[in-house]
């Protein structure tokens, strides 16, 4: 069995956040962190999803992908991408 201990609240100098993997359905968040490499920050970029941008989870059944819409889009973000996205 492989075990992962997950943080859910990260503490940060401006507050407390959450990874956008916990947050449930309806959220309207704003991504606060991208805690991965030049790789991960610019795919999600590419997606829309950067420090400052705001976003609703549409559906997060908490396996497989999430669903979020950012601006005009719809997005599908695996659980490993959601895990690195820090939220308020």
């Amino acid at each position: 069995m492989h075990m992962h201990q997950h943080r859910r609240h990260h503490k940060h100098a401006a507050g407390e956040y959450t990874l956008l993997s916990f947050c449930k359905n309806h959220a309207v968040c704003r991504v606060t962190q991208i805690d991965g490499g030049r790789e991960v920050t610019s795919r999600l970029s590419s997606m829309g999803i950067f420090p400052g941008v705001q976003l609703t989870v549409s559906n997060n059944s908490g396996r497989g992908p999430l669903v979020v819409h950012v601006m005009e889009s719809r997005v599908m973000i695996s659980r490993g991408l959601a895990d690195k996205i820090l939220v308020e």
